[in-house]
């Protein structure tokens, strides 16, 4: 994951999450499971353990509701003793980790797969598509539209000189 997480500055309900349909994604996941490892962790943070537990169980539901219990239970902690730890161990609250899961998996759904926008979207579990706009152009710097657009003529052009060098 990236160091700059600034998508979600307002403050959420941690209890509550977007929802919608599971999403799968093989080597999706497996980056997802390297680039979750705390770098540095401190007394009180999560063991790689758990929070490889909660960051597998985030990434094969990311297109549904994930209540905050769901995750608190697969750690084995009380509510406060979860938030504590996972802040301290990525840096982020659950809430805003799982938003950097989603938009991940959306910018490689729109690089790899021809759903529309609305419907990468929905497969992510993103609540809005203006919401999801606003905060994938505020991860990425575009549109997920203009996104997709400049990836497919970027790829294009790579094949275009590959075939011709």
């Amino acid at each position: 994951m990236s160091d700059s997480f600034e998508v979600a500055r307002a403050p959420m309900d941690r209890s509550e999450f977007y929802g919608g349909e599971p999403s799968t994604g093989s080597g999706f996941a497996a980056r997802v499971a390297n680039d979750a490892q705390p770098t540095e962790l401190g007394r009180g943070g999560l063991p790689g353990w758990r929070l490889r537990r909660v960051v597998d169980f985030m990434t094969a539901n990311l297109g549904r509701d994930i209540d905050v219990d769901e995750l608190v239970t697969r750690c084995g902690l009380s509510r406060a003793q979860f938030f504590r730890a996972f802040r301290q161990t990525t840096g982020q609250t659950p809430h805003r980790y799982l938003i950097g899961l989603r938009l991940e998996r959306a910018r490689e759904m729109l690089e790899t797969s021809g759903l529309a926008v609305a419907e990468v979207t929905q497969a992510v579990g993103m609540g809005s598509n203006a919401g999801f706009a606003r905060l994938f152009q505020q991860r990425f710097g575009e549109q997920p539209a203009r996104y997709r657009r400049g990836f497919l003529a970027a790829k294009a052009r790579r094949a275009s000189r590959d075939l011709s060098g």
